[in-house]
């Protein structure tokens, strides 16, 4: 039994077209274990209880907390966070990038790259030197992953294009090959053709304020907003750029997820090698009270939106809520759901593969099976 609890992914097929999906998740409410502690013991334990993405969770936690007693936030501190967020993340998008993505599309793992970046990264984290790190880390990107200069990867992103056009000029690095792969292969198989409800990008207090939710248990679960499935991560913060969207107008959303992702690796690349830029950037960790002693965080991981919502009283924590990525996009109804009911594929070899597709692309915290049923 996987303590950090587990997805499973049950998919009916009548050999042509996905007729049903189940998801179940059995993964624990780990926010349950604080409960009646000390908010100071809280915020020691809160990493511990996760092993991906254990710096955003207590940093959020943190964030929250300092929200709930309305304190000031310290610029020093916040910009710290902020780069530790952005390189825990850039750390997650490599291994996807050079290990998962081309190996699935039938390219060279690059595993000895991840091993190298992987160490750059936890020196970083232990002695300093973010700013070295994010330039190194966007040298690499620029003669390995996109394989052209920034400037006309930028214009590449942000022309307009037709259909046929929306994979054309990506470069012959890396992210060409796997864009390439992605959008000839016959796996892709897209259920309808419309864009995902994907959540907005607001700061903490418009979410909670214009959010028709309360930040409870039961939400936690199966998150929404405004009463309605809502995707998080990369999709959500990058479908407005052009070549992002006429992927997705065009049906090809896991290469439209594939591509997000890319440019969020860029975008923490360059938060780390730019540190004093950082108010110019939308904020990647963020913190609002909702009454006394009571406030929620939230922090922009790979995966997407991370909330914290933390109710204080006499020094313990009366009640707390933490809402993570794979609950808003694992939820039964949705956006692995609604993209999955309706999908074709011409055979099962092409099923499964268009399946483990669309979870990388959705990209859990916790452990996957899926099953494929015949109808």
């Amino acid at each position: 039994m996987n303590p950090a609890g587990r997805l499973r992914i049950d998919v009916t097929w009548d050999g042509h077209t996905v007729v049903a999906v189940d998801i179940a998740s059995t993964r624990p409410p780990a926010s349950r274990l604080l409960v009646g502690k000390p908010v100071e013991e809280a915020l020691r334990i809160v990493p511990l209880l996760f092993s991906i993405c254990g710096k955003a969770q207590g940093i959020a936690a943190q964030a929250a907390w300092q929200a709930a007693r309305g304190a000031s936030a310290d610029p020093a501190a916040t910009r710290s966070s902020e780069l530790v967020v952005a390189a825990e993340a850039a750390q997650e998008h490599l291994w996807r990038l050079l290990v998962d993505w081309p190996q699935l599309l039938g390219l060279s793992p690059q595993r000895e790259t991840l091993a190298v970046w992987h160490r750059h990264i936890a020196a970083a984290q232990t002695r300093g030197g973010w700013q070295t790190l994010g330039v190194a880390l966007l040298r690499m990107i620029e003669t390995e992953i996109i394989a052209q200069p920034f400037a006309a990867w930028e214009q590449w992103l942000a022309a307009a294009v037709a259909e046929r056009e929306v994979a054309r000029g990506a470069g012959e690095g890396l992210a060409g090959l796997m864009l390439g792969a992605l959008r000839g292969a016959e796996w892709r198989a897209p259920g309808a053709r419309r864009a995902p409800a994907c959540l907005p990008m607001l700061p903490a207090a418009a979410l909670v304020q214009q959010g028709d939710s309360r930040l409870d248990e039961r939400f936690a679960a199966c998150p929404g907003w405004r009463g309605e499935p809502a995707e998080t991560g990369g999709l959500a913060r990058r479908q407005r750029l052009p070549r992002v969207a006429a992927l997705i107008a065009s049906g090809h959303l896991l290469a439209a997820r594939l591509l997000a992702r890319m440019v969020d690796l860029i975008d923490c690349a360059r938060r780390l090698a730019a540190p004093d830029m950082a108010a110019q950037r939308p904020p990647l960790v963020d913190a609002c009270r909702i009454a006394e002693h009571a406030a929620v965080a939230q922090v922009e991981t790979a995966r997407g939106k991370l909330l914290h919502c933390i109710h204080e009283a006499d020094g313990h924590v009366e009640r707390y809520v933490i809402v993570a990525p794979t609950e808003w996009n694992f939820r039964p109804d949705g956006a692995l759901h609604n993209e999955i009911v309706g999908a074709v594929a011409g055979s099962e070899t092409a099923m499964r593969r268009y399946l483990q597709g669309l979870v990388l692309a959705l990209d859990p915290c916790v452990e996957c099976e899926v099953k494929l049923h015949h109808a």
